[in-house]
């Protein structure tokens, strides 16, 4: 998947993270409708958070 498709908001810190990221992008169509992002948060109004950043 090219960029512009793919959107990292943080790169992870941990080279292992990294390589699982790329191998999923790697497997992606680069075509409509797909697009994706990654190392990011959902903050709920309420203030929680809820990660969706590889562990």
């Amino acid at each position: 998947m090219k960029e512009g498709r793919w959107e990292t908001v943080t790169d992870s810190e941990f080279p292992h993270e990294r390589r699982g990221l790329e191998a999923i992008r790697s497997e992606l169509p680069d075509n409509d409708p797909w697009r994706a992002w990654s190392n990011f948060t959902f903050t709920a109004n309420s203030g929680h958070v809820r990660g969706m950043r590889p562990s």
